[in-house]
C-alpha cells in the first residue's frame, strides 16, 4: 500500500509574482489557507487525496484577496508615542513610548484578556453551549482566532486588543459557531449571524484595520 503525502511545496503565481504554497495533506474535510505576511507565501491544508486542479481553483479564488487583507493589516500601527488604540479608542498610556516590546506585549495580552475572559463567559450562556472555552491570547500573523474543541480553548490574536469592542466580540462569536460547526459552510454562518447580525460590516472594519469602526487610520507610506 503506498504510503499518503504528507506535504508538497507549489509556487503560485498572482499578478506577476511567484510565491511559494506549502500544501499540508490531513485528515480534515474542507480547506483551509493562511498567507505568511514575512515569509511572503501561502500555507494551504487540505484534506488526504483532494483533486490537485480543485486546490488551484481555492487558491486563484482566495489567495490574492487574503494576502491583500494580511499585508493591509501589516501595514497599519495602532502606536504613536504614548498614544495607543485601546478597544477602539485612542488613549494615552504613560511612557509606553518608553517600553520594551516584552512589557508592551505584556501589558496589552492582559487588557485583551480581561475583556475577553468576561465577554466569552456571556455568549456562551447566550449561545447555550455545554462547553465552558478557556481563553488564551498570542501574536498571529494571519488569523484573529483559532477553537481547539478538542483541547477546550479558543486562541486570539493579541491584535484583537486594539479594535473597538463590538468588533473583537464578533471574532468571538465567530469561534464560539465553530462548536456547532467545524467549516464554515451555510449553517456555520446562520448561526454566527442569528447571534451577531452586523458580523459582516464588523468583519470588513476588522479587514481593514479600521480600529474605531468609522474611520480607517492612515496608513504609514512605504517606500
Amino acid at each position: 500500500m503506498l504510503a499518503m503525502k504528507k506535504s508538497e511545496e507549489w509556487i503560485f503565481r498572482d499578478e506577476g509574482h511567484d510565491y511559494p504554497v506549502t500544501v499540508n495533506y490531513r485528515n480534515r474535510r474542507s480547506l483551509g489557507l493562511r498567507y505568511r505576511n514575512e515569509e511572503k507565501d501561502y500555507v494551504c491544508n487540505v484534506p488526504y487525496r483532494f483533486p490537485r486542479e480543485e486546490v488551484i481553483s481555492f487558491l486563484q479564488k482566495h489567495a490574492s484577496k487574503l494576502r491583500k487583507r494580511v499585508e493591509s493589516r501589516h501595514r497599519i500601527s495602532p502606536y504613536e508615542g504614548d498614544r495607543v488604540y485601546l478597544f477602539g479608542e485612542p488613549t494615552i498610556i504613560e511612557g509606553f513610548s518608553t517600553w520594551n516590546e516584552v512589557k508592551k506585549e505584556k501589558y496589552l495580552k492582559q487588557q485583551l484578556l480581561d475583556f475577553l475572559s468576561l465577554t466569552i463567559e456571556k455568549d456562551e450562556k447566550e449561545m447555550h453551549l455545554k462547553t465552558h472555552y478557556q481563553v488564551k491570547v498570542r501574536k498571529m500573523k494571519s488569523l484573529w482566532g483559532v477553537n481547539h474543541l478538542k483541547q477546550g480553548d479558543i486562541t486570539f490574536a493579541l491584535m484583537l486588543v486594539h479594535y473597538r469592542k463590538d468588533i473583537i466580540e464578533s471574532v468571538v462569536y465567530h469561534e464560539l459557531a465553530h462548536d456547532f460547526y467545524r467549516g464554515h459552510g451555510k449553517c456555520f454562518y446562520q448561526v454566527l449571524l442569528k447571534y451577531c447580525p452586523s458580523y459582516w460590516a464588523l468583519h470588513q472594519a476588522l479587514g481593514e484595520g479600521n480600529y474605531d469602526g468609522n474611520h480607517p487610520i492612515k496608513r504609514k507610506s512605504e517606500d
